[in-house]
């Protein structure tokens, strides 16, 4: 129940077993319903595969996935590239599609709270989120809005609507952060806040969910090689790709 952060090395794989490990309660309990945010695409689709992989080492017999994603066309592809993993596989696993933008509060309760009603979360991956680099002065004011809505207010969203289900039962939430989320970097002005305001978010979290057996965990990976980093690459200046250069591009599945 304490904040794990972790390398981009083992993001996927290392997120969802030391996740699981401090789960106090029953293993299978946790893999019942997992919603992922992001989850048609990069990180959040690697995360559903090791969820399937998970499902089938822990041998849960009914299992559900959930990705929420604001595209119909990824996430349609998306679902049918996961069942077809997990019929490969000989895993019973129910891949479920929610078209919702997580910004949008109003959205997510409408769109995203009956499904919980009808099928309450064990298990949540926040894993949505985009980014922007670029000169202070050429980064336009409604960039700063746009990050900070989707990778934090975006983030608090969806966890205030799964949280009260999570809480009765006992559950986790995995947060996915930045590097540039634990120190300033050149060229993400607007990116960095919204990630650091994330942290805090994350920190106060875990310490009011303890007593309900809730485990939170965040991870802070680099640059990853997922759709939005090769739409980051159109305007970053060239003193951060340089830092970017230095520090490697890591595979979502790495």
């Amino acid at each position: 129940m304490s904040l794990i952060a972790l390398a981009a090395s083992t993001l996927v794989v290392g997120l969802l077993s030391k996740l699981i490990k401090r789960i106090k309660h029953d293993k299978s309990h946790l893999l019942r319903h997992v919603i992922i945010t992001g989850g048609s695409s990069g990180i959040g689709l690697s995360v559903a595969k090791q969820i399937i992989e998970k499902i089938k080492e822990e041998k849960v017999e009914v299992a559900r996935i959930t990705l929420i994603a604001r595209g119909a066309v990824k996430l349609r592809e998306a679902q049918t590239m996961l069942k077809s993993v997990a019929d490969e596989k000989g895993v019973d696993v129910s891949i479920h599609v929610l078209i919702s933008d997580i910004s949008n509060f109003k959205q997510v309760q409408t769109i995203v709270k009956p499904e919980m009603d009808k099928f309450p979360p064990t298990m949540l991956f926040n894993v949505a989120g985009t980014s922007i680099s670029g000169y202070v002065e050429s980064t336009p004011m409604e960039m700063y809005e746009k990050l900070m809505n989707i990778n934090y207010i975006g983030t608090v969203n969806v966890t205030r609507v799964c949280l009260p289900y999570l809480r009765k039962e006992g559950g986790a939430i995995a947060f996915t952060s930045s590097a540039a989320g634990q120190v300033g970097v050149f060229g993400y002005t607007a990116y960095s806040p919204s990630k650091f305001a994330l942290t805090g978010f994350v920190e106060a979290l875990a310490m009011e969910v303890m007593p309900d057996n809730v485990s939170v965990t965040i991870a802070f990976p680099p640059d990853t090689d997922t759709p939005g980093y090769k739409e980051e690459q159109k305007c970053k200046p060239k003193e951060t790709d340089l830092i970017s250069d230095a520090a490697g591009l890591f595979k979502p599945d790495e």
